[in-house]
């Protein structure tokens, strides 16, 4: 879990799924790029509040409910993008 509190190790892994897609969906250690994540899976969007960009998302188990985790993440990082707008 250590990488988890390095800011460096996040960005690697959020630019492996760098594209134009709204929803972006790692799994496991081969597309994560850590072996320690191989039962893991990460469901994520982009966010930007200004000149300022992130990313927001859910890092579960390989076999996470896909099905209701995407529409979360694709709502909640909607409302953030819309709200930020005004800022």
């Amino acid at each position: 879990m250590k990488l988890l509190d390095q800011e460096d190790g996040f960005n690697e892994i959020f630019s492996r799924a760098a594209s134009n897609q709204p929803i972006h969906l790692l799994i496991g250690s081969h597309e994560l790029g850590y072996d320690l994540f191989e039962p893991v899976s990460c469901v994520f969007a982009d966010l930007q509040i200004g000149d300022t960009k992130g990313s927001l998302g859910i890092i579960g188990p390989h076999r996470q409910q896909y099905e209701r985790n995407i529409p979360l993440v694709r709502f909640v990082s909607n409302l953030i993008n819309q709200i930020a707008q005004d800022w």
